[in-house]
């Protein structure tokens, strides 16, 4: 009996684990430590009920493994229930205790925040354009009936040929509500996830610098999705958005203007929190640009306009491009 229960087990658990990884990615899982811990807690239980019950204990107590074993089981399921009521009918009525929670956060990593040049090539790719070898872009694409399903997105591009030589991607499941202000503790840590990957697998091309699709210090709290990604990977990151971020204290940018190549983007104070670039001459809008993490915004800029073919540089285009192409494919369809 023992052979075939085990068997069956692991020959199914593996089938499942294959199966979703092949189909969504390495991520795609979305099993916390305390999850894991409790799966991994069936080991000591087998343990016990086919060595400590029948070899230490003999006939006494037989009842014993079948009631822990239904009470540990018991356990899991009252875990999964909370966890669907969560979910369904509690997240969004917590609100008020996500934001309070996550503005303390963000300043702490606000705190770690360096607006200067941090690396050797900065100052020569400032002047010259030389410098860089590689340029990675992040991008994460949700689905277009559940935005809670999504594609993050991470490529490697080779610099001046700006062509990819590495992607990684992974299916994953964003279960935090939409804050205006906090996007980024919805989408920081898988697209911190997969940074992590890269620079554990492939070292020798990991990007010297990180194109972000969204905004770094251009934010309500000066610390956007590009600036959380930099701080918590310590990498040098630009932040790159498609759309301008409304803030209260921004000089309203002039659409008209728009064909001018560099136009900043300046508070009432006079603070310059980043730059509208049409990076290209036949761009009908530009891109925002702003500092996200161990980079000035003039060399931001640079690196930029020298990767971009068309009105969104190509790392980011790229990453966006593909992310959208595996939601489809795996959520959407």
């Amino acid at each position: 009996e023992a052979p075939i229960k085990y068997g069956t087990t692991i020959l199914y658990s593996a089938f499942a684990v294959y199966g979703l990884r092949f189909r969504f990615g390495l991520e795609s899982l979305h099993i916390s430590k305390i999850e894991a811990i409790y799966m991994l807690g069936f080991i000591p239980l087998e343990i016990y009920k086919e060595l400590i019950a029948d070899y230490v204990l003999g006939q006494r107590f037989q009842f014993l493994s079948l009631m822990i074993t239904s009470i540990y089981c018991a356990v899991g399921i009252f875990y999964v229930w909370l966890k669907f009521c969560w979910i369904a009918f509690l997240k969004e009525e917590l609100i008020p205790v996500y934001k309070w929670l996550w503005r303390r956060e963000q300043n702490r990593l606000k705190s770690k925040l360096i607006v200067d040049n941090s690396e050797s090539w900065q100052k020569e790719f400032g002047k010259k354009g030389e410098g860089l070898r590689y340029i990675g872009g992040l991008d994460i694409s949700t689905s277009l009936y559940d935005n809670g399903c999504a594609c993050a997105c991470f490529v490697i591009l080779s610099y001046p040929e700006l062509e990819i030589v590495h992607q990684e991607t992974a299916a994953v499941v964003i279960d935090r509500p939409y804050i205006a202000g906090y996007l980024a503790f919805r989408e920081a840590e898988s697209l911190a996830a997969l940074i992590a990957r890269v620079r554990r697998t492939h070292p020798d091309i990991f990007p010297q610098v990180i194109l972000i699709d969204g905004n770094g210090i251009l934010h309500p709290q000066r610390f956007g999705l590009a600036s959380h990604i930099g701080v918590l990977a310590d990498v040098p990151t630009i932040g790159v958005a498609k759309n301008l971020h409304h803030m209260d204290d921004l000089v309203k940018y002039d659409d008209r203007s728009a064909k001018a190549n560099r136009r900043a983007l300046i508070t009432d104070d006079g603070t310059v929190l980043g730059e509208a670039v049409c990076a290209t001459s036949d761009a009908k809008n530009p891109v925002f640009v702003s500092i996200g993490h161990r980079i000035t915004l003039d060399t931001a800029v640079a690196v930029v306009s020298r990767c971009s073919k068309y009105r969104v540089p190509e790392p980011t285009r790229l990453a966006d491009q593909i992310s959208r192409q595996l939601v489809r494919q795996w959520w959407d369809n």
